[in-house]
């Protein structure tokens, strides 16, 4: 009985640091960057994402297979699925155009290109599952435009269905940065999705994504401190 009260204990304690986790978003846009340019802003919400979380990867689309393929492994446990894409044009590609989508990696040159079809009444949907559950996700976006249709959010389940609205750079396209934290979830899977198309589309690009999870904050790790100290206590006061 006194095994089953500590473990009731120690679960109280942990959930109270569970409790005051929230979604955190980190981004940053540099409108009408090209391939290869200066992304201040994009890479400024970039490291403020990689400070707040420890990765446990990135992918970086490079040495995967021309084209479209789905579902495909990327490993490391991860795997891409592709669903209503013109797949004339979606999956890995290695050109590079400020406006529809180009790489990201130093050094590399692929990436994943985003290709919805025309008029399509449907979504378009790029979802990367994870055998091993996260807490935090992050990627470089290219060219994304607000002038053409297809409003594109972010979508995942922690115990409730999430989305989170993507903002598009302007005509011209360039360069962004969209991460998020959701401390303690545990997410299997983060789906892009753009609405429907009309009589244009939007192209774009991802590139550079970085999964892991998130370091507790020191509020969250002095709760934590205080519930084992008050845990502590009350063995004692039982102990005597």
């Amino acid at each position: 009985m006194k095994s089953l009260k500590f473990a009731s204990l120690i679960a109280f304690a942990l959930c109270a640091v569970v409790a005051s986790a929230s979604i955190v978003t980190y981004t940053g846009s540099d409108p009408g960057v090209g391939p290869g340019g200066a992304r201040p802003n994009s890479d400024a919400a970039a490291a403020a994402f990689l400070g707040a979380i420890t990765p446990a990867g990135t992918i970086t689309f490079e040495g995967l297979p021309l084209g479209y393929a789905s579902p495909l492994s990327l490993g490391g446990g991860v795997t891409l699925t592709l669903s209503g894409m013109d797949t004339s044009g979606a999956g890995i590609r290695n050109d590079a155009v400020t406006d529809t989508g180009y790489n990201t990696t130093s050094g590399g040159s692929e990436y994943l290109g985003i290709w919805p079809p025309f008029n399509s009444g449907a979504n378009a949907d790029a979802t990367f599952s994870f055998a091993s559950p996260i807490d935090s996700f992050g990627a470089y976006i290219t060219g994304t435009e607000t002038d053409l249709p297809g409003d594109i959010t972010v979508n995942f389940t922690d115990g409730s269905i999430e989305t989170l609205a993507l903002t598009k750079t302007p005509d011209g396209g360039g360069v962004l940065y969209f991460g998020f934290t959701d401390a303690g979830a545990s997410i299997s899977s983060v789906t892009f999705t753009e609405g429907p198309t009309g009589s244009s589309r939007d192209i774009w690009g991802i590139d550079d994504v970085t999964f892991g999870a998130t370091v507790p904050e020191p509020g969250s790790i002095l709760l934590f401190g205080t519930g084992l100290a008050g845990l502590a206590g009350v063995i004692r006061r039982k102990m005597k």
